[in-house]
């Protein structure tokens, strides 16, 4: 075995200098591909989990209270259909990070939210009457220190037990902090209704907007009974959820995959270019011993094909052995698709990369290949 692995690496290394170069070409090529594409596959990724974030009916209402009222405390009452959440200007102090967060708080939940949980629960959705609970993503969950055998996060000085970790395949929900009205602390109460604006999402998947119209009456009148002094309006949201760079999401998809291709496809014609060059002398002296033209071509490809495989081989030992570095800080993820069409692209480069070399070296006479190379 190890005989055959020494043949193996001495019949590919025999111009060390030309195959090194190729090798570290090939390198650079599978970086770009499993590290810049991917890069840009995580943003687009994220686009679409945020659009499935979207419901399909949509109340945006916004609420003017100045006089520091509870507007909140029993509104689920009010609310039969849909989903009610206060979010958008809603930040929260948390004690861990030392900065106030973006928070969103359940006020009713009738259906499915579209959280994306990876594991536990929504706060309010489990047996949690009288306790201080938290839902956070993965990158809030970071900050969670170990208490009885549970999990915990101060939020307005107040000590919550996060019940879910939310996230998704991308980053969207890694910042999420999500708690429930029904089980805040008076502090965290008192923190929220401080703020003199408010802006809450009535939404449904099940129930149309007419529906929710009707709903809405209901949550303007209790308002307005809770705080007499209190404005309150609602706009319906009709955008299709569209941000303004996803109307060129695709067509961007595909200049990107063209740019990175060409680099990789230019990069490897030239490495392979020098490779051949360096091996014309070799060349001309198979031609001048009667090798054909065929026999040479398929000769030049089998030894293409074992240096690009050899450097598939030692990139995908330098990825398990950096794992989680190279996922961390480049984003790089290799599953069975992607990899099969890397195969697929390096057939395909294979063919191109080798064309022109050959068909240059071919044409040129042994006698002055020879001459060539000894210059």
């Amino acid at each position: 075995m190890k005989i055959r692995i020494k043949h193996f690496l001495n019949s590919i290394f025999r111009y060390r200098i030309a195959s090194v170069c190729f090798v570290v070409g090939q390198l650079i090529i599978y970086f770009s591909v499993f590290g810049a594409l991917q890069i840009y596959n995580m943003a687009s990724l994220k686009e679409e989990e945020r659009k499935e974030a979207i419901y399909d009916s949509r109340i945006k209402i916004e609420a003017v209270s100045t006089d520091n009222i509870d507007i909140f405390s029993g509104m689920s009452d009010n609310i039969e259909f849909g989903n009610m959440v206060l979010s958008g200007r809603l930040v929260l102090p948390v004690k861990e990070t030392g900065i106030a967060s973006t928070t969103e708080i359940i006020i009713k939940g009738n259906e499915e939210f579209p959280y994306i949980m990876e594991s536990g629960r929504l706060p309010g959705t489990g047996e949690d009457s009288g306790k201080l609970v938290a839902a956070l993503g993965r990158e809030r969950y970071k900050y969670t220190y170990e208490k009885n055998q549970s999990r915990y996060i101060t939020i307005c000085d107040e000590e919550y037990e996060v019940v879910g970790v939310i996230g998704g395949e991308s980053d969207y929900w890694d910042n999420s902090i999500v708690l429930c009205i029904d089980n805040v602390g008076s502090k965290t109460l008192d923190e929220i209704i401080s703020g003199s604006k408010y802006e809450m999402h009535l939404e449904s998947n099940i129930y149309d907007i007419e529906t929710l119209k009707l709903e809405y009456e209901d949550i303007f009148r209790f308002i307005v009974e809770r705080d007499g002094r209190s404005s309150v309006n609602a706009v319906i949201d009709k955008s299709s959820g569209q941000s303004t760079t996803e109307n060129t999401y695709a067509r961007q998809k595909i200049e990107v995959n063209y740019i990175v291709y060409i680099f990789c496809l230019v990069n490897s014609v030239l490495v392979s270019y020098f490779w051949i060059e360096a091996r014309k002398r070799e060349i001309a002296i198979r031609k001048a011993f009667g090798f054909g033209n065929f026999k040479l071509i398929g000769m030049l490809f089998a030894d293409v094909i074992k240096l690009m495989v050899f450097s598939l081989v030692i990139f995908l030992a330098v990825y398990a052995a950096g794992y989680r570095w190279l996922a961390g800080i480049m984003r790089i993820y290799i599953n069975l698709p992607t990899f099969m069409r890397l195969l697929g692209a390096i057939f395909l480069t294979t063919i191109i990369t080798v064309i022109y070399p050959v068909f240059s070296v071919i044409r040129m006479m042994p006698s002055k290949s020879v001459a060539g190379s000894d210059d």
